[in-house]
């Protein structure tokens, strides 16, 4: 595989990928951009823009060299233009995309920067990929900031607009003694997601012994609400530019401003964070198979999960994740989809790839606590293995813990994926006969404060009134339905059934209905419901 783009917090906007000028005909409405030189007293202001209604309009920079040069500026510095805004202040940076629904006049925005710091700025020219239409585009960023271990660049205009302060902010956060996420995700020693192989945890590419953070406004299509790309691994640049025509030949990660903040801290600086831990992961699972003596990437769920594994490494319990699992707003979870059949594999009914995260962090904070803590995620991503064997390697005493028959690797993935099902269900009630401790959480996944109408750990959803349906099952999907199964003729090959299932500690039992397909490209498979029809609710006490 040549280039594994591996992205946190995708979301559902990245749909309508029109660049500017679409196909059009005959009554096909357009909007126009309308580009204003507010204060400045030279240059031009860029030509209006037009596009056809709902595609992907694109801002224009300053290419009429737009200046300011009053003396409203403090003392020793100078107005430079960073961007646009529109006339209720919502910025919008040079590059930025966004679907147009309407006219828009935009209105040039300046900033006061010290003379000093724009002399002595060092630049440098990256690419980065427009996620809107998967295209290149080239920006020149400023360092901000260095350290022993990572160098700070931030998108020039991002540079102007950003407030001081950030990119010093970055490198402290980083490379913190003992907090830091370098400490605790990459260390020789002290990282949980070191080599412990002999190799470079970190393949240093461009021979600075540095990760390169690139601060920008990710071009994710993001207008305001709604999800957005907090930031990205791209292995595209891990290669020589001499065959990978615009790599930019650096480990490093591309850091989203917009909204996510650096500084100070709250809410979205805490998001920014842990993206970086998140996608440093993707980093060094990258630079152990392509140094150690895994073949090949591992799998997406993989990958993915233990990224959500470093999250919580670094950052302690990720409540959203938690929150977006028990209020399922799709109602995706509840029919079935979860991390193993990840979105991006080819699963298209459910365009949820929130629940994605949501399931793979739980599933990986269940291995975490059942599995002897954090040093199993040091296992799984040291394994030779890039699928389901890695986590079966490392977790075999949980899967013999609920399965004492689990002998082959196969059997181990069923009872791990099963059992996990169950912890989101039972609250640690089990049936008769079985063991108590591998159904729950250990009461260690919490969320507090609570979240209005929502429990405060994990806990599944089940349906009702099926009447015995069938539905079909991708590999790892799973179903509980209320009441017990009935005849099972002509359940595919790899669905199984655990009937009887307690709900926490509520009189009602239900039924799990799952594909074992240990084949993440496998095919869907048809299964049963529960045949009794009844009130039905969420899970675990």
């Amino acid at each position: 595989m040549i280039r594994t783009m591996l992205f946190f917090a995708a979301a559902a906007l990245l749909v309508g990928l029109q660049a500017c000028e679409g196909p059009t005909g005959a009554g096909t409405t357009f909007y126009h951009i309308t580009y204003l030189a507010q204060d400045a007293d030279s240059g031009t202001p860029p030509a209006p823009g037009r596009f056809p209604a709902g595609s992907m309009a694109k801002v224009d920079g300053n290419p009429g060299g737009m200046a300011r040069g009053d003396d409203t500026a403090e003392a020793g510095k100078e107005w430079v233009f960073t961007g646009w805004a529109d006339g209720v202040g919502n910025k919008y940076s040079v590059g930025k995309r966004f679907p147009i629904n309407a006219d828009i006049v935009l209105y040039a925005q300046w900033k006061a920067v010290s003379s000093a710091l724009l002399a002595d700025a060092n630049t440098q020219r990256f690419w980065a990929t427009d996620l809107v239409d998967n295209s290149w585009y080239q920006i020149e960023a400023v360092k901000i900031a260095a350290g022993n271990k990572c160098i700070v660049y931030a998108d020039k205009y991002a540079f102007l607009a950003i407030e001081e302060g950030w990119g010093q902010k970055v490198v402290d956060e980083y490379e913190k003694a003992t907090s830091g996420i370098y400490a605790k995700i990459a260390d020789a020693t002290t990282g949980v997601f070191r080599n412990t192989g002999g190799g470079l945890t970190i393949v240093d590419v461009d021979g600075n012994s540095k990760v390169i953070f690139l601060l920008l406004d990710i071009q994710d299509g993001y207008t305001g609400s709604g999800g957005y790309v907090a930031g990205y691994f791209d292995s595209w640049h891990m290669y020589d530019p001499a065959t990978y025509s615009h790599s930019n030949k650096a480990d490093m990660l591309f850091m989203d401003i917009n909204p996510a903040i650096a500084y100070p801290e709250n809410s979205k600086s805490k998001t920014f964070y842990s993206t970086m831990a998140h996608e440093l992961q993707h980093l060094i699972n990258w630079s152990i198979t392509s140094t150690g003596p895994r073949t090949g990437v591992m799998e997406t769920w993989l990958d993915e999960g233990l990224s959500l594994a470093a999250e919580y490494v670094y950052g302690g319990e990720q409540t959203d994740r938690v929150n977006y699992f028990n209020a399922d707003p799709n109602d995706t979870i509840v029919y079935g989809n979860n991390f193993f059949y990840w979105n991006s594999s080819g699963n298209t009914w459910d365009n949820d790839v929130l629940a994605d995260y949501a399931t793979a962090y739980l599933f990986f904070r269940w291995l975490g606590i059942h599995g002897g803590g954090d040093s199993i995620y040091t296992d799984i991503l040291n394994s030779s293995k890039n699928n389901f064997h890695a986590v079966t390697g490392a977790a075999g005493c949980i899967a013999t813990g609920i399965d004492s028959g689990a002998s082959t690797d196969a059997v181990k993935w069923d009872a791990l994926l099963s059992g996990w099902m169950r912890a989101n269900m039972t609250g640690n009630t089990t049936m008769t006969g079985e063991p108590t401790d591998y159904f729950g959480y250990k009461g260690e996944v919490k969320v507090s404060p609570k979240p209005t109408d929502l429990p405060e750990s994990p806990q599944a959803r089940y349906v009702y009134n099926t009447n015995h349906g069938k539905d079909l099952f991708y590999p790892g999907e799973g179903i509980f339905s209320k009441g017990s199964k009935g005849s099972t003729t002509g359940s595919g090959a790899n669905i199984k059934y655990i009937e009887n299932i307690p709900v926490g500690t509520f009189t009602d039992k239900v039924l799990l209905t799952y594909n074992r397909n240990t084949n993440i490209h496998g095919t869907y498979e048809t299964g049963f419901l529960a045949n009794t029809a009844g009130a039905g609710g969420r899970g675990a006490a």
